[in-house]
C-alpha cells in the first residue's frame, strides 16, 4: 500500500502556459491570416480574461474574440485553443517522470484555474484518480480540506509559487514543501525544498 500523495501544480510546474499561449497566437494567426493588430487584440483579451477571472478562463477568452473580430469563426478558434497536440507539446518535457514516481506514490493535482482546461494539460498521466485531482479557484482558501483528505499520507506539495507553500507549512507543518523555480531566481526559508526541474524529485521521494 502507498503511504506517499504526491500533490502536482500544474501551469508552471508540469505544464507551461507561456509557451502554449505563444503557440496558440501563431496558429490562431496563420488559420484566419490576422494582421499583427488582430493579435495585439487577441493578447489583450488573454491578459483581460486572467484580470476578470484571477485565471484563465476559456470561455469568456473565445467569447471576446469573436465578438471584436469577427471574421474569426468561433468553432475553428475552439478547435485551435483546444487542439490535444497543442497541449502536448507545452507540457515540459521533465514532466514524464511523473509515471515514473506513481510506482512509488500516489499521483494527485492542486491546482488552479477552469477545471475542464487545466485537466485537459494533464491528460499524460497515466495513473491519476479523479479523487486526487484537486482544482480551484482559489489555492490558498482550499488548502486545509485538501490537507484533511490526505492525514494518513506523507504529503509532498509541488508548486511554482512560493506563497502557496508557505500557506500550505503552516497549516501542516510535516508537510514536505517543494518549489520548482526553473530559472533559479528564488530564495527560500530552510523550510522549504527548492528544485530547478522535476527530475530532482527522484531523489527526494
Amino acid at each position: 500500500m502507498k503511504t506517499k500523495i504526491i500533490l502536482l501544480d500544474i501551469d508552471g510546474t508540469l505544464f507551461n502556459p507561456l509557451s502554449f499561449i505563444e503557440d496558440f497566437y501563431q496558429t490562431v494567426s496563420q488559420v484566419f491570416n490576422l494582421s499583427d493588430q488582430d493579435i495585439d487584440e487577441i493578447k489583450k483579451i488573454y491578459e483581460q480574461t486572467k484580470e476578470e477571472y484571477d485565471y484563465f478562463y476559456p470561455p469568456y477568452f473565445e467569447s471576446e474574440i469573436t465578438k471584436k473580430i469577427p471574421k474569426i469563426q468561433g468553432d475553428k478558434l475552439h478547435g485551435i485553443l483546444w487542439d490535444v497536440d497543442l497541449f502536448e507539446k507545452n507540457v515540459y518535457k521533465d514532466a514524464s517522470v511523473v509515471n515514473d514516481l506513481s510506482k512509488t506514490a500516489i499521483i494527485g493535482i492542486f491546482s488552479k484555474g477552469d477545471s475542464k482546461f487545466q485537466k485537459q494539460k494533464i491528460k499524460f498521466i497515466k495513473k491519476l484518480a479523479d479523487e486526487n485531482i484537486h482544482i480551484f479557484k482559489d489555492k490558498t482558501k482550499n488548502l486545509k480540506p485538501v490537507s484533511e483528505n490526505y492525514k494518513e499520507f506523507e504529503v509532498y506539495l509541488i508548486d511554482n509559487e512560493i506563497e502557496v507553500l508557505k500557506v500550505a507549512k503552516n497549516i501542516r507543518s510535516n508537510l514536505f514543501a517543494i518549489l520548482i523555480d526553473r530559472a533559479g531566481l528564488e530564495e527560500v526559508e530552510k523550510s522549504i525544498i527548492k528544485i530547478k526541474g522535476l527530475e530532482e524529485l527522484k531523489g527526494i521521494i
